[in-house]
């Protein structure tokens, strides 16, 4: 009976010995599994660190752009306003042309302003579709994307 029982003994050590052998060479799978999952997931964040740079260097460009056409188109507005006005002044000061001149010069400053208006307004727009297009939204209908971890049957 005794050796009923030491055998009996053996086999459940064994066993027990097995199952955790069995475990331990999952545990050992997982760890892997983990690891790589791990290191993909620090590209995902290395290569999202450089895009977000890269972004920033976009938007900075697209602002340093607006501010000189702004600037320069401004320099250009006040130039021309100020030598257009030296015939209209000089037309101003003879009655037989003032009239005429008056109603010219405000066609003249209608228009020219307008157009003005259109540039700074097109150079605010472009800079406004730029900056959106490399600022991602956030929004609750547009949440920031997820990374997606390792799959679930690749961990057991």
């Amino acid at each position: 009976m005794l050796d009923v029982a030491f055998l009996l003994a053996t086999c459940a050590v064994i066993a027990g010995t097995a199952a955790v052998v069995v475990q331990w060479q999952r545990a050992e799978r997982d760890v892997v599994t983990v690891a790589a999952a791990n290191l993909r997931l620090d590209g995902f964040i290395d290569e999202n660190k450089r895009m977000a740079e890269a972004a920033a260097d976009v938007a900075d460009a697209v602002e340093t752009t607006t501010a000189a056409v702004q600037l320069g188109t401004g320099i250009v507005q006040a130039s021309h306003q100020a030598i257009a006005s030296i015939p209209f002044e000089i037309l101003n000061a003879i009655p037989a042309t003032r009239d005429t001149s008056r109603i010219v010069r405000s066609i003249h400053d209608e228009t020219a302003g307008g157009i003005y208006r259109a540039i700074f307004g097109a150079n605010r727009a472009l800079s406004n579709a730029f900056r959106d297009s490399v600022t991602p939204k956030q929004t609750p209908e547009n949440p920031p994307k997820q990374l997606s971890g390792p799959d679930e049957d690749t961990t057991r």
